[in-house]
């Protein structure tokens, strides 16, 4: 169980809370202890394992299969950003663009500070704000552990998610509403493989040009543009750039998380 981290733990034993259909309410009275006893063991990873075997025991669950459903939710989640994270980078987007940047190579900080000529007070503002979002280790003179898994991903409902949705749109064909319906992301490309693949496209096309115009008495035929593009990969900014921060943004992103943290409090409560 040691590989597991507890609020994996606590987070599986929530869930099936849930399916028992129990509330918060009724398990505290069946337990006899206070709601906010309850509420608070239910989200402390430094709940005993006394209490989590008695929680276990109330809603039928072994505590082999709690770690069994533990272990399934932290491989399904370890490489996704936070929901405060979400949230944070969300309202942010210059701090998500400092972290994607610094987490491709932690070793330039000196470089991304000459380049964007970032102030002393601004750079300890980025790093201290990644800290406090559980991203990076921040250590004395700027120095830093990055936290966590070599790559992050967006989770299904993720709002930076919909913001790389938005963004990509105006990066590759502007700002309209329909998405493509053929798209491939970013490759290595030498150019023999670009040219091989134009030739492969212009064969394609040719034929199943000639074929369906040979069948256009059969049936109905839609006339379709089709254009195809090969660029340079440029890197998609979610801010307007990393710039200098205002002498408040600490404390911005302070009142995020507390304000995210007791949003979710509530939404806990409600159950």
């Amino acid at each position: 169980m040691h590989d597991i981290k507890p609020e994996y733990l606590l987070r599986a034993l929530r869930e099936r809370i849930k399916e028992s259909h129990l509330t918060y309410a009724k398990l505290a009275q069946q337990l006899d202890v206070p709601l906010s006893t309850l509420k608070r063991h239910l989200h402390s990873p430094a709940i005993s394992l006394d209490k989590l075997v008695e929680y276990c025991r109330m809603v039928e669950l072994s505590l082999d299969d709690l770690i069994k459903q533990a272990r399934q939710l932290q491989s399904q989640s370890d490489d996704l950003f936070t929901e405060i994270q979400d949230e944070v980078f969300f309202q942010f987007p210059e701090l998500y663009d400092f972290f994607q940047e610094l987490r491709l190579a932690p070793e330039s900080l000196d470089k991304m500070v000459a380049a964007y000529q970032l102030t002393p007070t601004s750079t300890y503002s980025y790093l201290r704000a990644l800290e406090m979002i559980g991203l990076i280790e921040l250590l004395p003179n700027n120095k830093f552990f990055l936290k966590g898994p070599c790559h992050y991903r967006f989770s299904e409902h993720s709002k930076l998610s919909y913001l790389f949705d938005q963004k990509l749109k105006e990066h590759v064909y502007g700002s309209g509403e329909e998405k493509a319906n053929i798209a491939c992301s970013r490759m290595f490309l030498t150019k023999k493989c670009i040219q091989e693949i134009e030739d492969m496209v212009v064969r394609k096309i040719l034929e199943s040009n000639t074929e369906h115009w040979l069948k256009a008495h059969e049936t109905e035929q839609l006339q379709h543009d089709v254009l195809l593009m090969i660029r340079p990969h440029q890197k998609i900014l979610f801010s307007n750039g990393i710039v200098n921060l205002p002498n408040e943004f600490l404390a911005h992103v302070s009142s995020s998380i507390e304000s995210f943290s007791t949003i979710e409090q509530v939404n806990q409560s409600g159950n």
